[in-house]
């Protein structure tokens, strides 16, 4: 999938404010326990020394149809997190899933270097099975600038994306979200988009991918304190069956994600908007 074409750019007011890759497996249930994970923390533990777990909890009544009445809860696996001292690097691993999140980085390549090798680390320690499921995600949070050129959201997000959000109302707009979901082959790509206010925005990147961790804020987002931003949440994903490894087919479908999302993202903004993010080669 290819959506324009664009320079290969850095910018130096970038929206993006999060970015996560998650790989679903069948279950190991060694992950549940301390011992199941101390060879993937120790292997990892210089470059992401903070660990911390979580554990959701259900509460189950029975219904009507129940012959007794029963009140119980059920608890999930507990999700095994990792984080560099920054806090900004976040590795979360579970019985059925391993996910690698950021909230800045310099290049993508630099996400995807310390993914490989939190792979490496994961086959060696714990060699789980093929995966079932292989997603990238990056989601943006797009300011309307203080700038006068700027008057209204016509002049940042492109209209054919706008929908609902672009219409001039006599009353408060609360929000207004739209899904769009492309496939071509085996590849899936999910868009969330559009207007949200700033809370809700922040609150959804702290539950990205049902993994949720303390926010620490968007500080790269040149938008921080604006009441309304526009959402896009970009989301590739395949059910393709891959080894859970460092391996060179595994960063090449994820380069893929990576050049679809950007694509999208360039063609989503207008040109006045490009160039207030002020871009820069990348190199």
């Amino acid at each position: 999938m290819n959506f324009t074409e664009h320079d290969e750019v850095i910018f130096g007011r970038a929206p993006l404010v999060n970015v996560i890759s998650q790989i679903k497996f069948e279950p190991v249930f060694s992950l549940v326990s301390e011992v199941g994970i101390a060879g993937f923390q120790e292997g990892l533990r210089l470059t992401y020394p903070q660990l911390s777990s979580s554990q959701a909890s259900q509460l189950l009544i029975g219904g009507p149809t129940s012959k007794v009445s029963q009140i119980g809860y059920q608890q999930s696996a507990p999700i095994w997190q990792m984080r560099d001292i920054a806090g900004g690097w976040i590795i979360s691993l579970s019985t059925n899933f391993v996910a690698f999140e950021a909230r800045k980085y310099s290049h993508f390549n630099e996400f995807l270097d310390r993914l490989m090798f939190i792979l490496d680390v994961l086959d060696r320690t714990v060699n789980v099975s093929e995966s079932i499921q292989i997603g990238l995600r990056k989601v943006n949070h797009i300011v309307q600038p203080a700038d006068s050129a700027f008057g209204d959201w016509k002049s940042v997000i492109r209209p054919e994306l706008l929908g609902a959000a672009g219409i001039k109302f006599n009353c408060e707009m609360v929000h207004s979200i739209s899904e769009l979901m492309l496939k071509e082959d085996s590849n899936n790509f999910r868009v969330v988009h559009g207007l949200i206010d700033r809370q809700s925005a922040d609150q959804l990147v702290d539950q990205s991918n049902g993994v949720e961790h303390e926010s620490n804020g968007n500080e790269n987002n040149p938008g921080e304190g604006a009441a309304k931003v526009f959402l896009l949440d970009l989301d590739c994903f395949t059910m393709d069956r891959y080894p859970v490894r460092k391996e060179d087919n595994l960063e090449l479908l994820l380069n893929k994600f990576s050049d679809q999302i950007t694509s999208f993202f360039h063609s989503s903004i207008t040109r006045d908007y490009y160039e207030w993010l002020e871009p820069r080669p990348k190199g």
